[in-house]
């Protein structure tokens, strides 16, 4: 699994279909893994998208059957003959991104309602003890009510403004509602 997961980026054509290749850990040079479709020239058994060490060689790890024109996201086998991995998934770069987004964003809606709630609990309990004893022991009892709100709300705030950096479309909408929440309740 180790020597499959990474980023790759197109090398050219091999039967039809796009040739992938592994950049390595710094994202600079080439590693000697492709990913690249093998049409059914040499059988049935054959056919599909392969992972290997160059384009038709004998050293492959990963094989689906699929044979479509993008590489498939699932199905792989892993070894080659063995059974199918649905660890090993196969994303483009922006649909990974997109789905990593939309995990925060679900995340981080749920911690922004927690940390709302909490704080509209903790105001309208200040506003229950400023009716019955407006001095200044109301005041203090207040602040003690509020003030474990006050972390929850600057780290969802962090958070939220992070992943505001990267968000576009329907995240950066949520994540800018989420926002107005936020300092709603502070």
């Amino acid at each position: 699994m180790k020597t499959l997961v990474g980023d790759y980026v197109e090398r050219g054509a091999n039967h039809g279909r796009k040739v992938y290749q592994k950049l390595d850990k710094t994202g600079q040079q080439l590693a000697e893994v492709f990913l690249y479709y093998w049409d059914s020239r040499d059988g049935s058994n054959f056919e599909g998208w392969w992972f290997g060490n160059k384009i038709g060689g004998t050293q492959v790890w990963s094989h689906c059957k699929e044979s479509g024109a993008l590489p498939p996201a699932s199905g792989w086998k892993i070894p080659w003959d063995g059974a199918a991995r649905p660890t090993l998934v196969v994303l483009p770069k922006a649909e990974q991104e997109r789905q990593e987004i939309e995990a925060k964003v679900k995340s981080l809606t749920e911690e922004v309602s927690s940390a709302d709630a909490a704080t509209n609990e903790a105001v309208e309990q200040v506003k229950a003890t400023a009716e019955e004893t407006p001095t200044l022991e109301g005041l203090a009892k207040a602040e003690k009510l509020l003030g474990p709100c006050v972390n929850p709300l600057n780290e969802a705030h962090k958070k939220v403004t992070d992943a505001q950096k990267n968000a576009t479309g329907d995240a950066a909408t949520a994540l800018s509602q989420m926002a107005a929440t936020i300092k709603a309740a502070h």
